[in-house]
């Protein structure tokens, strides 16, 4: 099995300078996630839930989406891939439903949440 790993950085070729004074790092898939970003995508998860319910959908598949959400989130180390593809799920499971925008605007949020 051949495993090659990367690390992202800067390289300069050439002449020239790079300023990285104002660089930012892009979330590591390896930082936990905050108690508070927990509390946010599971208020984020409930939203939806009371949304496909007042709104009588087929309810199922996106209970499932919903129980694996929660289940993630209630992990010591939550994976924040395994949480955007649950969500990702959610947002397909919704696409025939009536609630289809307002699902989506709180799947954008948390998407933005993770990262």
């Amino acid at each position: 099995m051949i495993t090659n790993n990367f690390t992202a950085g800067i390289i300069q070729t050439g002449s020239g300078v790079i300023d990285t004074q104002h660089s930012t790092i892009a979330a590591n898939a390896d930082n936990p996630l905050s108690s508070e970003v927990i509390a946010k995508l599971l208020s984020l998860t409930d939203n939806i839930d009371r949304i496909i319910r007042e709104n009588d959908e087929e309810h199922d598949e996106i209970a499932q989406d919903i129980i694996d959400i929660k289940s993630e989130l209630s992990e010591t180390k939550p994976k924040r891939n395994m949480l955007k593809k649950s969500f990702s799920s959610l947002a397909y499971s919704v696409a025939s439903t009536s609630c289809k925008a307002a699902v989506e605007s709180i799947v954008s949020e948390v998407m933005t949440s993770l990262l």
